[in-house]
């Protein structure tokens, strides 16, 4: 039986509690109280820096976070999904590298199924079109197992990567996916296919639920282990 993966959707959320949230998963990952899962969400306006630092200049008062991820300073705001992939890479045979490069590969088939022929550019991690940054990946890794992640500018407000500098790249290098196909994109609608990417990269079977609203750790936990059994009997 192929393993599961266990995707949440949980909607628009402060990045405080999914920060929180990753390093509870984490530690319930690594105790085997949970198997491999990703959370899918959008954020209020915040700013994070990376390991690499960065500097930001925003007289709207945004809330910024220093946290453990790669790369230097980004923005994560509404219509923008963040993805956050809580995986053992050590049961997975995988590299942190071949990690990043998986979740590159994933973005890119997410973005086919749209009609956008995105790809990568040599010596920077992410996911490009037409010399434009579409999604960014910054990632932590805790005894083999992944935190933080990625995202996919889908309809956000570009205006606030104007405030930093972007991945180090300089401003105006990010684009939106409702810009390149001129239409509007359902954020949740584009989380499944994206999901559903992720769990054909991963070769696993996968199952997405919604648990929108601050939803506890217990609660993930606790969904999570009843979908693992529900599979195991439907099986």
């Amino acid at each position: 039986m192929l393993p599961m993966l266990v995707g949440f959707w949980l909607g628009r959320v402060g990045y405080e509690y999914a920060y929180r949230l990753q390093l509870g998963l984490v530690e319930a990952r690594a105790k085997g109280d949970v198997g491999d899962l990703v959370l899918l969400m959008e954020h209020d306006h915040v700013y994070t820096l990376g390991r690499k630092g960065g500097v930001v200049y925003d007289p709207r008062g945004v809330p910024v976070y220093r946290v453990e991820r790669g790369g230097y300073a980004t923005y994560h705001g509404p219509g923008q999904l963040v993805g956050y992939p809580i995986i053992d890479l050590s049961s997975r045979g995988l590299t942190v590298v071949g990690y990043i490069r998986l979740l590159e590969e994933v973005i890119i088939r997410s973005l086919k199924r749209l009609g956008i022929e995105a790809s990568r550019v040599e010596g920077f991690s992410g996911v490009w079109y037409g010399g434009k940054k579409v999604a960014s990946i910054g990632i932590a890794v805790k005894g083999w197992i992944t935190y933080h992640g990625f995202a996919v500018n889908v309809k956000t407000d570009l205006s606030y990567f104007n405030n930093i500098d972007p991945c180090n790249l300089g401003q105006g290098i990010m684009v939106n996916v409702s810009d390149i196909v001129k239409t509007d994109i359902d954020l949740k609608g584009y989380a499944k296919e994206l999901f559903e990417e992720l769990t054909y990269a991963l070769r696993d079977r996968g199952v997405m639920v919604d648990l929108v609203g601050d939803a506890g750790i217990d609660t993930i936990i606790n969904t999570y282990r009843q979908l693992i059994r529900a599979s195991k009997i439907l099986s």
